[in-house]
């Protein structure tokens, strides 16, 4: 069992699914940006455990409070353009968040699984994520040591995001609004440890497919080509 306590809760803002944060059609979460004075800044009870046996483990975590009005309800009223329109928009300061994780870790392998579910006001959302990689040797020399082919799938969904209030829904097809999509990626991975463990280089392709038509509205559903290819260099000190 791991410990619970009480914290300063961190202001609302968004970050980025993919790595370019400049390209043009990159999703972006509503998430918690890093603590600022006066901002977001209401009591938050929180609490973590971890129980693990030959290499499997189960971890699970949560906490509880209320978003504050700057940084926190305003945030979410300016930035969706939809969510005014929902019932009790100014009133509910609800803030939850939800984590269990399962995973193994073995020699070579490693194996997890996730789910979360979370509440910002009246934002509701729930992710999951599953992930295998493993470790093949190669060479018992400096330059290339091991390799380790990697597949993730990552699913990310808005509750009730097409449901009309008054002719407004909180999801829009609008490039502006993207951070109101549902999404899934599949990504698929190779990386080579080289370098007495020093370097690692990682290659990775995701397939993010979108979610932005609205049903209810009658709004089709825009696509955007958001596939990326990313090479990382990574160097351990």
């Amino acid at each position: 069992m791991g410990p619970a306590g009480l914290a300063v809760g961190r202001p609302l803002g968004f970050a980025p699914v993919q790595a370019s944060q400049a390209q043009r059609g990159t999703l972006n979460v509503l998430a918690y940006d890093p603590g600022r004075v006066f901002s977001g800044n209401n009591p938050t009870y929180g609490a973590r455990a971890r129980s693990s046996v030959s290499g499997a483990f189960l971890e699970a975590f949560g906490f509880l409070g209320e978003l504050a009005n700057e940084a926190g309800t305003d945030e979410l009223r300016a930035s969706l353009a939809g969510y005014p329109s929902l019932p009790h928009a100014k009133t509910d300061r609800t803030a939850r968040w939800g984590d269990a994780r399962l995973g193994y870790e073995g020699p070579g392998l490693f194996a997890v699984a996730e789910g979360v579910t979370s509440a910002e006001g009246l934002l509701r959302r729930s992710a999951a994520d599953v992930q295998v990689s493993y470790r093949v040797p190669v060479l018992d020399g400096p330059w290339l040591r091991s390799v380790s082919p990697v597949a993730r799938s990552d699913r990310y969904r808005i509750d009730d995001s097409t449901v009309s209030h008054g002719g407004i829904a909180l999801r829009s097809p609008a490039l502006s609004q993207a951070s109101t999509w549902d999404f899934t990626v599949l990504t698929a991975g190779l990386s080579a440890e080289t370098s007495r463990e020093f370097v690692l280089l990682r290659l990775e392709y995701d397939h993010i497919t979108e979610s932005n038509d609205v049903p209810s509205l009658g709004l089709a559903g825009r696509d955007f080509r958001n596939n990326e290819l990313r090479l990382e260099l990574l160097l351990r000190f």
